[in-house]
């Protein structure tokens, strides 16, 4: 999930994907001391980083809501539409 609560100032949160590996690691340590929750279901969220997914949130491993689960399978089905439009774009 790319977004979440800020618990300090309970404004929604858009995790940016151009961070750099600094800024990265401190959003990590940020968030491993409870400063963003998911909208949802009001849990305390970690980031993650990846060549793949990029920066995003988390659920704790195993702990994950079903709005949650719901967003992902539409995230996870909007990026594979886009590639396989970016495939059919190249291809021609």
């Amino acid at each position: 999930m790319r977004e979440a609560i800020h618990v300090n100032n309970q404004i929604r949160y858009i995790i940016p994907q151009d961070l750099s590996e600094a800024e990265i690691q401190n959003h990590k340590l940020i968030a491993n001391k409870g400063t963003f929750n998911y909208p949802y279901c009001d849990a305390k969220l970690f980031v993650k980083s990846g060549p793949i997914l990029g920066n995003y949130f988390s659920h704790q491993h195993g702990e994950s809501c079903e709005p949650s689960k719901q967003s992902e399978a539409r995230s996870r089905k909007y990026e594979h539409q886009k590639r396989m439009i970016h495939l059919d774009i190249h291809k021609s």
